[in-house]
């Protein structure tokens, strides 16, 4: 076996049940994420230029190809219905560099504008402890009604 193959693959069986890990804990939000046309809308948030550049991407790459790889088999079941995973803004997904002010901006505008079930990343901590501040701050965006 190649090593690029044995990385692949490595990244397949990490990301598949993050992915679906996601999907289970924001299932419990109330998010209109659940998408009439049969697809669940995902904000993949990786940097991919900047010093968190060589963890954004291969996160990115492994996005995608667990994405593909869900999709092919014919998606996942959502209340009882089967859907496609939808990345947001598509399969490029977004970029915060290493700008914690972008991050926060980039996630506001994903589950405010784009209605995303779940946002997979960041690369860096910087940018996570930023975005999880954001969201359990004055927003209450976390926190029971």
């Amino acid at each position: 076996m190649k090593a690029k193959d044995r990385k692949l693959g490595a990244a397949r069986r990490y990301l598949r049940p993050v992915l679906a890990g996601s999907l289970a804990v924001a299932s419990i939000f109330p998010v209109m994420a659940f998408q009439d046309e049969g697809t669940v809308r995902i904000g993949l948030l990786e940097s991919q230029t900047g010093v968190l550049a060589p963890y954004g991407i291969p996160g990115l790459l492994g996005s995608q190809i667990a994405i593909e790889e869900i999709n092919n088999a014919g998606g996942i079941t959502v209340a009882g219905k089967k859907v496609k995973l939808a990345p947001v803004p598509d399969m490029k997904g977004h970029d915060p560099a290493n700008d914690p002010a972008q991050a926060i901006a980039l996630v506001r505008r994903m589950a405010a504008d784009d209605g995303v079930l779940a946002i997979k990343g960041t690369s860096g901590s910087n940018l996570t402890e930023a975005v999880f501040n954001y969201l359990v701050g004055p927003a209450n965006l976390l926190k029971p009604a």
